[in-house]
Protein backbone atom coordinates (compact mmCIF):
# COMPACT_ATOMS: atom_id res chain seq x y z
CA UNK A 1 0.00 0.00 0.00
CA UNK A 2 2.72 2.40 0.87
CA UNK A 3 5.23 2.84 -1.82
CA UNK A 4 9.06 3.62 -0.16
CA UNK A 5 11.31 5.89 -2.16
CA UNK A 6 14.24 4.64 -3.43
CA UNK A 7 17.86 7.20 -2.78
CA UNK A 8 19.82 7.14 -5.39
CA UNK A 9 23.78 7.45 -4.79
CA UNK A 10 23.32 10.75 -6.29
CA UNK A 11 20.80 11.95 -4.33
CA UNK A 12 22.91 10.17 -1.09
CA UNK A 13 25.46 12.29 -2.85
CA UNK A 14 23.03 15.72 -2.23
CA UNK A 15 22.06 15.20 1.31
CA UNK A 16 25.55 14.50 2.69
CA UNK A 17 26.60 17.53 0.81
CA UNK A 18 23.62 19.89 2.41
CA UNK A 19 24.01 18.09 5.89
CA UNK A 20 28.37 19.19 5.04
CA UNK A 21 27.11 22.60 4.56
CA UNK A 22 24.90 23.14 7.50
CA UNK A 23 27.37 21.88 9.74
CA UNK A 24 29.70 24.03 8.64
CA UNK A 25 27.75 27.03 8.67
CA UNK A 26 26.50 26.26 12.28
CA UNK A 27 30.18 24.91 13.92
CA UNK A 28 32.01 28.34 12.56
CA UNK A 29 29.03 31.00 13.15
CA UNK A 30 28.88 29.54 16.72
CA UNK A 31 32.51 29.25 17.13
CA UNK A 32 32.57 33.12 16.07
CA UNK A 33 29.80 34.15 18.75
CA UNK A 34 31.04 32.42 21.66
CA UNK A 35 35.04 32.83 21.12
CA UNK A 36 34.89 36.42 22.32
CA UNK A 37 33.47 35.27 25.65
CA UNK A 38 37.16 34.78 26.29
CA UNK A 39 36.91 38.82 26.72
CA UNK A 40 35.29 38.89 29.89
CA UNK A 41 38.61 37.13 31.82
CA UNK A 42 40.45 40.69 30.95
CA UNK A 43 37.83 43.72 30.26
CA UNK A 44 33.76 43.90 31.65
CA UNK A 45 32.88 46.27 28.61
CA UNK A 46 29.77 44.33 27.19
CA UNK A 47 30.16 46.96 24.09
CA UNK A 48 33.44 45.34 23.55
CA UNK A 49 32.28 42.42 23.89
CA UNK A 50 28.86 42.58 21.69
CA UNK A 51 31.06 44.41 18.82
CA UNK A 52 33.43 41.39 18.96
CA UNK A 53 30.75 38.79 19.19
CA UNK A 54 29.41 40.17 16.25
CA UNK A 55 32.28 40.13 13.96
CA UNK A 56 33.55 37.11 14.84
CA UNK A 57 29.84 35.66 14.25
CA UNK A 58 30.07 37.30 10.41
CA UNK A 59 33.13 36.07 10.37
CA UNK A 60 32.50 32.74 11.29
CA UNK A 61 29.16 33.30 8.74
CA UNK A 62 31.38 33.74 5.91
CA UNK A 63 34.01 31.11 6.31
CA UNK A 64 31.04 28.56 6.86
CA UNK A 65 29.47 29.93 3.55
CA UNK A 66 33.03 29.46 1.36
CA UNK A 67 33.03 25.86 2.38
CA UNK A 68 29.17 25.26 1.42
CA UNK A 69 30.10 27.13 -2.09
CA UNK A 70 33.83 24.41 -1.87
CA UNK A 71 31.82 21.28 -1.25
CA UNK A 72 28.66 22.17 -3.75
CA UNK A 73 31.12 22.96 -6.36
CA UNK A 74 33.00 19.81 -6.06
CA UNK A 75 29.41 18.13 -6.13
CA UNK A 76 28.31 19.71 -9.27
CA UNK A 77 31.60 18.78 -11.28
CA UNK A 78 31.31 15.23 -10.81
CA UNK A 79 27.63 15.50 -11.14
CA UNK A 80 28.21 17.12 -14.41
CA UNK A 81 31.08 14.95 -15.29
CA UNK A 82 28.86 11.94 -15.04
CA UNK A 83 26.08 13.28 -17.17
CA UNK A 84 27.14 14.81 -19.96
CA UNK A 85 30.81 12.84 -20.09
CA UNK A 86 32.53 16.33 -20.47
CA UNK A 87 34.15 18.24 -17.93
CA UNK A 88 32.04 21.61 -16.70
CA UNK A 89 32.75 24.32 -17.92
CA UNK A 90 35.61 25.92 -16.00
CA UNK A 91 35.33 29.75 -15.07
CA UNK A 92 36.43 32.49 -17.60
CA UNK A 93 38.53 35.31 -16.77
CA UNK A 94 37.04 38.71 -16.61
CA UNK A 95 39.91 40.47 -18.24
CA UNK A 96 41.59 38.95 -21.56
CA UNK A 97 45.40 39.00 -21.33
CA UNK A 98 46.47 40.25 -24.52
CA UNK A 99 50.26 40.38 -25.59
CA UNK A 100 51.82 43.25 -27.15
CA UNK A 101 52.45 43.19 -30.53
CA UNK A 102 55.92 43.96 -31.92
CA UNK A 103 56.85 44.93 -35.46
CA UNK A 104 60.33 43.60 -36.62
CA UNK A 105 61.94 46.92 -38.66
CA UNK A 106 63.67 46.14 -41.75
CA UNK A 107 67.16 46.96 -42.02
Amino acid sequence: MSEQKVITTEDQKLINTTEKCVEAILKKTTYGLVAPLGLLLVTSRLKVIGTAMLFGGGIGLGMGISDCNRYTRCHARSVCKKTDGKPCPKKQATAAVTEPVVEKADN
